[in-house]
C-alpha cells in the first residue's frame, strides 16, 4: 500500500502533543465497540442491564486496580455500545510487574506505536485486552473500534461535570445517535 493512500485514510489522534499521559492527572476515557454494535447490554428505565459481555466489561474495569497500583479508578458506566470512566494516575511511578512487561519488539515500527509503560495507553490497551480474551474464552465474537477517546481533566469543576456526564449518559441513552434501539 502507497503512503499516499495509507495517509489519506490515516485516523488523526486526539492525542496532545506535548503531553505526558504518565503524569499524575485524571482522564476521561471513551471506549467504542466496533460499529457500534450493542453488546454490552440495554438501558430499561434509565438503567442499564448489562449483558455477559457487558458483565465482562464491568469486572475487567474493576479488576484495572489489581495491575495498576499506580491508578485509581472514579466513575464509569458500562453502556450498550461504549464505556466512559474517569481513570486517575496517582503516582508518575510505575511498579506493576504487567507494567514491566516490554512493549518494545524486534520490529522497530511496533515499538514505536506500543504504548509506553505507565501511561494512560498501556492501561486502556489491557483493559481492551482482557475484555477480548474474556469474550474469545466463552466463544462470543467481539471487537472493539481501534484506539479510545480521552480527555486530560484539567480542574474540580472539570471533573465535577465530567462525572455528571457519566452519571447521566444512561438518561440520555435515548438521545445517543449510535443508540439503534429508538
Amino acid at each position: 500500500m502507497s503512503d499516499k493512500f495509507r495517509n489519506k485514510f490515516r485516523i488523526e489522534t486526539t492525542r496532545l502533543t506535548d503531553y505526558d499521559y504518565s503524569s499524575y492527572g485524571a482522564y476521561f476515557i471513551t471506549i467504542c465497540i466496533d460499529k457500534f454494535k450493542q453488546y454490552f447490554g440495554k438501558i430499561e428505565n434509565e438503567r442499564v442491564i448489562l449483558s455477559e459481555i457487558g458483565s465482562f466489561a464491568e469486572r475487567c474495569w474493576n479488576e484495572i486496580l489489581d495491575h495498576f497500583s499506580f491508578v485509581q479508578s472514579d466513575e464509569f458506566v458500562i453502556m450498550p455500545n461504549h464505556v466512559h470512566g474517569t481513570i486517575i494516575i496517582d503516582s508518575a511511578c510505575c511498579r506493576d510487574f504487567a507494567c514491566y512487561i516490554s512493549t518494545e519488539t524486534k520490529n522497530e515500527g511496533m515499538s514505536k506505536i506500543s504504548p509506553k509503560k505507565g501511561t494512560i495507553s498501556s492501561v486502556i490497551r489491557s483493559y481492551k485486552s482482557a475484555v477480548t480474551k474474556s469474550c474469545n474464552a466463552n466463544q462470543i465474537p467481539f471487537k472493539w473500534q481501534p484506539g479510545f477517546y480521552e480527555h486530560v481533566i484539567r480542574n474540580n469543576e472539570d471533573l465535577k461535570l465530567t462525572r455528571e456526564y457519566i452519571v447521566n449518559n444512561p438518561v440520555k441513552w435515548h438521545l445517543d445517535k449510535y443508540n439503534r434501539t429508538t
